[in-house]
């Protein structure tokens, strides 16, 4: 190979690292070297090797979508504030997913809608997310509402997850609990437990 060709090929090679540290940064993912092993007693450790859940390709059930690696020494409520935002940006056009508080094993989310759809009728231009809203995008609809259900509480509560992590959760639209009738094809009202999810 000639002096210009591997020039060309670690340029490529450096820009496609860079690349992945930005999207992996803007995600909140890191990808850490293998650290040996110390035999050392550790405290309790949240949960690692979380798992993102979406809808599959027929959006009748979900499926996974992404291992997400955190880093060991966050606590509880930082490492589920992470994981709905990698969520939010994946699954859910950026729509906040918002902690409000864990009271025991139980959190409680807050969805809310984009700022600017609080504050006018025109909302702003998203590639591929325009006009993305929870109560007409997510919340409608018998697939939609089943498979948004699904996707919340699966990833927020992580049935399959071992180490400390909530045991149950509770959903609020903008500030409010959901109740059973709110929307037609919706489960996310009342207390949702790691063992008996929608």
């Amino acid at each position: 190979m000639s002096g210009k060709n591997w020039i060309t090929l670690f340029a490529v090679g450096g820009l496609g690292l860079l690349l992945g540290a930005v999207i992996g940064r803007q995600i909140g993912v890191t990808v850490q070297p293998e650290q040996p092993s110390q035999p050392a007693e550790e405290p309790a450790q949240v949960a690692n090797g979380l798992t993102l859940y979406g809808g599959n390709a027929d959006a009748t059930d979900i499926e996974t979508r992404l291992m997400v690696t955190l880093p060991n020494d966050l606590a509880p409520a930082a490492a589920l504030e992470q994981l709905a935002t990698v969520m939010s940006r994946l699954e859910f056009c950026g729509l906040p997913i918002e902690l409000v508080e864990i009271d025991g094993d139980t959190a409680t989310i807050n969805l809310a809608e984009h700022p600017w759809q609080q504050d006018t009728a025109t909302p702003e231009t998203l590639p591929g997310c325009a006009g993305a809203s929870w109560r007409s995008w997510y919340f409608q609809g018998s697939a939609g509402g089943l498979i948004t259900s699904k996707t919340l509480t699966h990833t927020l509560l992580q049935p399959d997850a071992s180490g400390e992590w909530i045991d149950s959760i509770t959903f609020q639209y903008e500030g409010q609990p959901i109740a059973a009738d709110d929307w037609d094809h919706l489960t996310l009202s009342g207390v949702i437990s790691r063992d008996r999810l929608p």
